[in-house]
């Protein structure tokens, strides 16, 4: 070697490592900001596991805290987690992949696989069952109501067995959107009639083993040993956790156990070019979002959700069961997977992992963007000019709304109308009317539209803007109940959907629900006839009147109206 060679060599080499240094150097730095958000999480604490997929490679991955705080095991890459509701992509997936080998359509009436479900009249599909269009009530709340406590042990048979007593749906399949974990209990169970498999072996053998992911199954027994398996935790008060319990039998909806190991094969095949399980196109349908009539597309699509951060485009999941929380999902455009599972009741996993993107993306350059591209245009214009709407018009439109998370207020002031939400530190907005129905806030970007003009007042608005915003609210009246009206509403309260009962009593001047398993719950006065119940399968009750204004019975809704208006006949 001559010497010119040797000093040409040895200046490579010195940039190369100096190159590589400053690479590692970065990447070190970037590692030590993630970890940095993490600190809260200890030996003597539940915790998170976190990877972040860039294309084929991880760049970040690490567990913090303690997947069982009895022995003090740490969490890590190979730790088994309970995933909630993110098991619904891989649920739709196996429908998808039976789609494909012709097995059966997307268009078919669930009917003809469950023989037992009553006829509603209308016909609900396997693409209903897929996109929350169905109609169906939740089983959560329908086996909440019916006496079930979550941490019973639930299985497929229990949720069937109720399912096939409802005599009504909540609202007629396609018109409308509410998440529904019963569809995904109904695809599984779909799954295994059409492919003669159980629901795991043909998972297992359709998607999971052909990935590696080897420490990955749907957990339909729950007395199954799972070796490295984290359990969860609800904190108490600082210091002091109290575990949580999951004894779930049921599969679909929910029941995966994985690891942030196998999920990293998940995300990396996705993200390739050639994926070998769920195809181009099957994750183009997956990702089509649900449209109801004359409406925009919803983020929902199949088992996955598409969605912005800040506005880059995300596709994913979350879940959050019995203290087990995660998020799973990834950036197409940026080629960037991102894993959350933590077993800690008091995390957001999703909340967690995205700040980790934040300074990802801000280490690579990418510029994100406070507006969303492509939003609806109702909701992303601003109007080219207001007008002033008279003091009678604004007359109609103000008063109390009821939505599903509580009551919104509108209120004129000074000849402008003004909005507050349900939030408790929620201040009154401005709207500025665009015409004698429709405001908009400038701050916010929202559009508030009034409709169904009747007796003298409009009873339903609803407000639509960025980021997803749509709710719907319904117009009410406030009323004030002696306690001899309230004695009216005391009876023994029965249901032939659920097979149970409810005594609602009179109990410090304020009504009860009262059931055999359940502590009382408070029933605060919503509007006549109507109290909210301070339950999460319990949240609304509408007390009925016959044509001689005697109460005869209640209908029972829980919150967000999952499960809706299922009734219960007084019988004392």
């Amino acid at each position: 070697m001559t010497m010119q060679t040797f000093t040409r060599l040895t200046i490579f080499l010195i940039i190369f490592s100096f190159g590589f240094l400053t690479i590692a150097q970065g990447q070190n730095n970037l590692e030590a900001r993630i970890n940095a958000l993490f600190q809260e999480f200890s030996s003597k604490t539940p915790g998170v596991m976190v990877s972040i997929v860039k294309k084929n490679r991880i760049i970040y991955s690490k567990g913090l805290g303690s997947a069982q705080l009895e022995y003090g095991i740490p969490i890590n890459e190979k730790t088994v987690f309970h995933i909630a509701s993110d098991s619904k992509r891989f649920t739709a997936l196996a429908i998808l992949l039976l789609e494909k080998r012709g097995l059966l359509k997307l268009s078919n009436d669930i009917r003809q696989y469950f023989p037992k479900l009553p006829n509603f009249g209308h016909t609900i599909t396997i693409k209903n069952l897929l996109q929350h269009t169905s109609g169906l009530r939740d089983q959560w709340q329908l086996l909440g109501m019916a006496g079930m406590r979550m941490e019973d042990v639930i299985t497929q048979e229990h949720i069937l067995s109720v399912l096939f007593k409802q005599r009504a749906l909540n609202f007629k399949p396609g018109e409308e959107f509410t998440y529904c974990n019963t569809g995904y209990t109904l695809l599984a169970e779909i799954v295994a009639k059409v492919s003669g498999q159980s629901f795991e072996d043909f998972t297992q053998q359709h998607i999971f083993r052909p990935l590696g992911m080897r420490h990955t199954h749907f957990h339909s027994n729950h007395k199954q040993i799972i070796p490295n398996r984290a359990y969860s935790y609800n904190q108490i008060s600082k210091g002091r956790f109290e575990k949580e319990i999951l004894n779930f039998s049921n599969v679909g909806a929910t029941s995966l156990f994985t690891t942030a190991e196998d999920l990293q094969k998940w995300l990396i095949d996705v993200m390739s070019d050639h994926p070998k399980v769920a195809h181009k196109q099957l994750l183009a349908t997956m990702q089509t979002k649900a449209t109801l009539p004359g409406g925009d597309p919803l983020i929902y699509g199949m088992g996955e959700m598409t969605f912005r951060y800040k506005g880059l485009k995300l596709i994913g999941h979350g879940g959050n069961d019995a203290g087990f929380n995660s998020f799973v999902g990834y950036f197409p455009d940026q080629e960037i997977g991102v894993i959350a599972l933590s077993n800690s009741r008091k995390v957001s996993a999703g909340n967690l992992v995205l700040k980790a993107v934040d300074l990802l993306i801000k280490e690579q350059g990418i510029k994100p963007t406070t507006t969303p591209p492509n939003t609806s245009s109702t909701t992303a214009t601003q109007p080219a000019s207001f007008i002033t709407p008279s003091k009678g018009v604004l007359a109609t439109q103000t008063g109390v709304y009821e939505t599903v998370w509580g009551n919104v207020f509108v209120k004129e002031q000074a000849g402008q109308l003004y909005f507050k939400n349900v939030d408790k530190d929620a201040k009154f907005q401005l709207f500025k009317a665009v015409s004698k129905t429709q405001y908009f806030n400038e701050g916010e970007q929202l559009v508030m539209k009034f409709t169904r003009f009747k007796n003298k007042r409009y009873q339903r608005l609803k407000i639509t803007g960025p980021n997803n915003t749509n709710f719907s609210a319904k117009r009410i009246f406030l009323v004030d109940y002696s306690i001899a009206d309230l004695k009216e509403f005391v009876g023994t309260y029965a249901s032939k959907e659920l097979e149970t009962q409810y005594k609602i009593v009179l109990k410090d001047s304020m009504l009860v629900a009262r059931h055999t398993r359940f502590q009382d719950i408070p029933l605060s006065l919503k509007s006549r006839d109507r109290f909210t119940g301070k339950k999460w399968f319990f949240g609304i009750v509408a007390f009925i009147r016959n044509p001689n204004g005697q109460i005869e019975g209640m209908l029972v809704s829980g919150r967000r109206e999952r499960a809706k208006n299922v009734r219960f006949d007084k019988v004392k």
